[in-house]
């Protein structure tokens, strides 16, 4: 927090050092100001908290000594929550509760994986960081990672396989393949980007990388980072960045599964069709999914049977339905109560029954 308010605090002045005039360094500092807000240099969590206290001061003065004692003190009491939030970092008691509430679901099967804030999760990376908690928030790692490894109804995948089959009578009786993992691109510090379960991103094809873990007859993979290109968009001041993994677009590429489910990147909640080329990585098209029913409040349906890729699946498995399945529409930094919310995606697709 001390790294993030020296940042901020700094970031306008009243007096004005050297040959500079006001415009000079007002000038200077709003450079600075769009470089802290920067996703590419900071990472998303960290540059979207940036923006968010830029917003603050902005609304409440362009100058910190002007603003009364009161508006400091909500400003510090926000930032303090913001950073100790246990949403944020995989807490045993948030855990717990989204568990319960999975165990709950009517559901045969539940495949679930961590993401890049379930810092509890990855012990070898939450290891690194603890010692800059305050002792009452640090977590115990295989505590919270037993929750999942031990429920009796979830499956839980840290880049990892399963083979599912449904057997309920009233269900579809269907079996497939899944390969899930938490695993997403570094993209900043550590410090407050909430970088569980990172790697360095590659763009050589030539560099063997984590995904090439992925068995070649998986019918589903479900990860936290979209492939490069693909529903992995994040604003950036009028220009676009994508932030998906292009080892990840090449594995889909050789894997060829029938369906791809990723989220991460809140901007590009949504479904598209891939169909697949010959020559390595190629992509012959790409086909945009059109929410049938917008109006509608309980989910959104993308249907592979009939609807969404049905014109290419017609020359065998040359394709995948890349889907970002995000929740969350916007900055993870939102006032609490109004944070805005995507509906759920639900994915109508064929698999083979096994009886």
């Amino acid at each position: 927090m001390l790294i993030i308010m020296s940042e901020i605090i700094n970031w306008e002045v009243n007096e004005y050092p050297g040959e500079l005039n006001k415009d000079q360094w007002m000038e200077l500092k709003m450079a600075k100001k769009a470089e802290l807000g920067d996703p590419i240099l900071n990472g998303m969590a960290l540059s979207e908290l940036y923006r968010w206290a830029f917003e603050f001061l902005d609304q409440k003065s362009r100058i910190l000594d002007d603003i009364p004692f009161c508006g400091i003190k909500r400003f510090f009491d926000v930032l303090c929550h913001r950073l100790d939030d246990p949403n944020l970092v995989g807490s045993y008691d948030e855990l717990s509760k989204a568990v319960a509430w999975l165990e709950k679901a009517d559901f045969e099967c539940k495949i679930v994986i961590a993401g890049n804030h379930e810092i509890t999760l990855d012990e070898p990376y939450y290891n690194n960081i603890k010692a800059s908690y305050p002792p009452s928030l640090i977590e115990s790692s295989p505590k919270c990672l037993s929750l999942l490894t031990s429920s009796p109804s979830i499956t839980y995948l840290s880049h990892t396989s399963a083979t599912i089959k449904l057997t309920s009578p009233t269900g579809p009786l269907t079996t497939f393949t899944v390969f899930g993992s938490p695993s997403s691109p570094k993209r900043g510090p550590d410090i407050i980007d909430f970088s569980a379960f990172t790697y360095p991103p590659s763009e050589d094809p030539a560099t063997p990388t984590l995904w090439d873990a992925i068995p070649a007859n998986i019918d589903i993979v479900v990860t936290h980072t979209p492939p490069r290109h693909h529903l992995d968009t994040v604003p950036n001041n009028g220009n676009p960045v994508p932030f998906g993994c292009e080892s990840l677009r090449r594995a889909l590429w050789r894997v060829r599964p029938r369906l791809a489910v990723c989220g991460h990147v809140h901007f590009g909640r949504g479904a598209e069709y891939v169909s697949w080329g010959h020559e390595e990585g190629e992509e012959l098209s790409t086909e945009k999914w059109i929410d049938p029913a917008p109006e509608g409040k309980k989910n959104s349906l993308v249907d592979l049977v009939k609807g969404l890729g049905s014109e290419q699946r017609g020359r065998g498995r040359e394709g995948t339905c890349v889907v970002n399945a995000a929740i969350m529409t916007e900055s993870y930094f939102q006032r609490k109560g109004h944070r805005k919310m995507s509906k759920p995606i639900v994915v109508d697709l064929e698999l083979p029954v096994w009886t």
